[in-house]
């Protein structure tokens, strides 16, 4: 399978003190993006950001919640369909 070409990783990755519970990969060609949902405690969807990564650049947080459950998720979910319409395999 190449990389970038599954429609939705989801699991859990443990880094830097962050969880990671889905994570989109998105390939163009031979640029690949990432979207990724973090939280800051295993189990619990608030505290929350969503974090694009582009490299070189380092990975960009763009949006955060403190109480709101699902906005995160809704966010990047929003984010990756926008991807995908402008031509981007997510």
């Amino acid at each position: 399978m190449a990389f970038g070409l599954c429609p939705l990783l989801a699991f859990t990755v443990f880094y830097a003190g962050t969880v990671h519970s889905v994570q989109y990969q998105c390939a163009h060609g031979l640029a690949l993006r990432s979207v990724a949902v973090e939280y800051q405690q295993h189990g619990q969807q608030v505290p929350c950001k969503v974090v694009y990564h582009k490299p070189p650049h380092a990975p960009n947080g763009l949006w955060r919640a403190q109480v709101q459950v699902g906005f995160c998720e809704s966010r990047a979910e929003e984010l990756v369909q926008t991807l995908e319409r402008n031509g981007w395999s997510c």
